[in-house]
């Protein structure tokens, strides 16, 4: 009797290996799956970016890249009008709002702080909310703030409205760049920076011609 429970005792164990065995063999079946599973999420991540390259290079170079520059470009151009753009109105504005050299330092100046003090939140905005999400509403209000300046009837409440001016225009330099060189296959990407640049320099012909 006693070697009867002894052999049901060592099945019982015997079974109850197997199906441990079992149960972890599966477990590690689970895992790798997962793994795998992790492992085809990524590639397919990397299969992405190679595709999106790849369109544009199937697409070719067209109008909607001339567009895009031109686009681009114009806004560099604004750009660069508000940034430097005072220091033309400035010898107007002496007389009328009675400024002093240092009044005329601070908002030929007022501008730039702006520009220097929002452009890291502009591109972290960008790349989080998209470039031509950031850019368009910032370039309405930094037109708004532009012509509201000149109605300013006293240096400190021009100077406040140049401040806002450039913190909005300072979305367009922060992301436009970016913009256009994704906007662009890796080849000609270079090439259309530079050009876009190039209008910055029509902004030093318009403004004494204005």
């Amino acid at each position: 009797m006693s070697r009867e429970n002894n052999s049901l005792s060592e099945r019982s164990l015997e079974r109850l290996n197997e199906v441990k065995n079992f149960i972890e063999a599966s477990k590690r079946s689970v895992e790798k799956l997962e793994e795998l599973q992790a492992d085809a999420e990524k590639n397919f991540g990397q299969l992405n970016e190679v595709v999106f390259e790849d369109a544009f290079e199937i697409t070719g170079h067209g109008k909607f890249n001339h567009l895009v520059l031109l686009t681009c470009g114009l806004i560099m151009l604004n750009v660069s009008m508000e940034s430097v753009g005072m220091s033309y109105v400035i010898t107007a504005a002496e007389c009328e709002l009675g400024l002093t050299s240092e009044h005329k330092g601070l908002v030929n100046a007022a501008a730039f702080i702006g520009i220097i003090s929002t452009s890291f939140l502009w591109g972290y905005l960008g790349d989080r909310c998209g470039r031509r999400a950031v850019m368009l509403p910032a370039m309405v209000l930094s037109a708004f703030f532009s012509v509201a300046s000149s109605f300013s009837t006293n240096v400190w409440m021009l100077l406040i409205l140049r401040f806002f001016t450039g913190c909005l225009v300072s979305a367009s330099s922060a992301t436009v760049y970016a913009y256009l060189g994704e906007m662009h296959t890796g080849s000609r990407r270079a090439a259309a920076i530079a050009w876009g640049s190039a209008f910055i320099s029509f902004s030093f012909m318009i403004l004494p011609g204005l």
